[in-house]
């Protein structure tokens, strides 16, 4: 039996490179800046096309108009505010020029990451991050780590040729480490292959050869539950085979919960044993069973009961995951235990928003409300987007009025996040959505105009009392706009 060798699993972003685009694996900024000895905030004012030749390709020369010093650590340099510093990056008039090149036109203002090179000259091409053009997430880089800092914990100072030789050494250390998990990476995939191999006779599985694969080291066998067919280069079903005798029989409970498919895609032995798997011992293994049963949105009524009998788990996580199920599978029979899980509404906020979102969907309103009002004062906006898709599954007459009620609320949280984590506005824009959906008012994000408009329609809403405080509203809306205006790149 072959196996194909399965590429590293990592996380890919597109970033806009000149004229074309470039593929790259996302790095924290402040392990970029961790790299990069000089960081400043400026403009480019001044380009020198085509002015040094390194690596064999042409370089362009960036000038960069400091606004402000943010760190240096080197001893010969010593920038200040509206003096130019100079950076080498890609040119447009180089013949060799491949899809990850970076360069930046003229008027570019951003915080750089200046990566001092082997030569001497600092470079902004060498990752994407060392430019920043969002000053708000640009505030939350890390630009002191204790890899340079002194016993006093200040940054200590290099020459440049100290701070070449310590990347150089760096680098060294990586590139070492590199060949040491291609090794190991290698050496696992030989003896998957192996393993699989062993299992066959005349490429025909051998059930009663599966019992080998627990004799296989650890590391090999968590490698070996996360591959698909296609990378053990086996049929579906003998794959199936593999992963429900792995299912039942890993004795680390990790690897089982691993083992599980993520998608039953009609096989009734995939069915069976996840329905084997909801009365696990594990209590991890039961909740994983029910994720995947809850993803496959399959309605039979014998997953439904099974997935229902979770409810009376001894472990809170377990039941609150059959709440959700039960709510994707869309079944109406178990509303009774879920209202008496929710003891009324009477939960922690970081259960009301599954709460409300379950009970809307199953046609329940008054606790679901309840909950819906618990969550969104939570400072977690996960929690209160999850709480206001809640109020698509009511009617206006309910949904519309608690909309209203926690439009200022939500817009000084939304601030919030923003100032204090840097997210955006998902929940705001959702909850003005449902807005627009239940009424058909055209207001957006306008919070003023909605309580303004609210203040003529509550009655036919049910609403008699539609007093609002605009005056509040309108400082909020203002911040609101301030806010995230900052936050626009340049």
């Amino acid at each position: 039996m072959g196996i194909r060798h399965a590429a590293l699993g990592i996380l890919i972003v597109s970033m806009a490179a000149g004229a074309g685009r470039a593929s790259w694996m996302a790095l924290d900024p402040s392990q970029v800046a961790d790299t990069c000895p000089v960081v400043v905030t400026g403009e480019i004012v001044e380009a020198a096309e085509a002015a040094v030749e390194a690596g064999g390709r042409l370089l362009d020369i960036a000038r960069i108009k400091i606004a402000e010093v943010k760190k240096n650590l080197i001893l010969e340099l010593d920038p200040k505010p509206g003096e130019l510093i100079e950076a080498r990056m890609h040119s447009l008039k180089d013949k060799t020029r491949t899809s990850k090149d970076l360069r930046y036109p003229l008027g570019t203002r951003a915080m750089w990451m200046l990566y001092l090179g082997e030569d001497g000259a600092f470079y902004v091409n060498r990752r994407p991050e060392q430019c920043q053009r969002d000053e708000e997430a640009a505030k939350r880089i890390v630009l002191t780590r204790t890899a340079y800092a002194t016993a006093a914990g200040r940054p200590r100072p290099f020459t440049r040729e100290e701070w070449i030789a310590r990347e150089r050494e760096r680098l060294h250390k990586e590139a070492e480490e590199r060949a040491a998990r291609k090794k190991r990476w290698d050496a696992t995939e030989d003896a998957i292959s192996k393993g699989i191999s062993a299992l066959y006779d005349d490429n025909v599985l051998q059930p009663d050869r599966l019992p080998t694969l627990l004799t296989l080291p650890v590391e090999v066998r968590s490698a070996l539950v996360n591959k698909s067919e296609r990378e053990l280069a086996i049929t579906r079903d003998d794959w199936i085979t593999i992963h429900c005798f792995l299912a039942r029989k890993e004795p680390i409970e990790n690897h089982r919960v691993r083992a599980l498919p993520l998608k039953i895609d009609g096989s009734q032995r995939l069915k069976e044993l996840l329905l084997e798997s909801l009365t696990d011992a594990s209590s991890r293994v039961r909740l994983f069973a029910c994720v995947r049963l809850m993803l496959s949105e399959d309605k039979d009524p014998a997953v439904v009961s099974a997935v229902a009998k979770l409810l009376d788990d001894d472990m809170r996580d377990v039941q609150m995951m059959a709440v959700r199920a039960l709510e994707r599978l869309g079944d109406k029979s178990h509303l009774k235990p879920i209202l008496a899980l929710c003891r009324g509404g009477d939960v922690p906020e970081e259960e009301a928003d599954k709460f409300a979102l379950t009970l809307a969907r199953l046609g329940e309103t008054e606790v679901a409300l309840a909950c819906f009002r618990k969550a969104m004062t939570s400072a977690n906006w996960n929690i209160r987007h999850t709480a206001i898709q809640a109020l698509e599954a009511m009617d206006a007459r309910h949904a519309v009025p608690a909309a209203i009620a926690a439009l200022p609320g939500e817009l000084r949280l939304t601030i919030q996040n923003r100032r204090e984590h840097g997210v955006g506005d998902r929940a705001f824009t959702t909850l003005v959505a449902a807005l627009v959906r239940h009424t058909g008012e055209g207001h957006g994000k306008d919070a003023v105009a909605w309580l303004n408009w609210w203040q003529e329609a509550a009655e036919q809403y049910g609403v008699k009392d539609a007093r609002v405080n605009l005056s509040e509203a309108k400082k909020l809306q203002a911040e609101y706009q301030e806010t995230f205006a900052k936050a626009r790149p340049r």
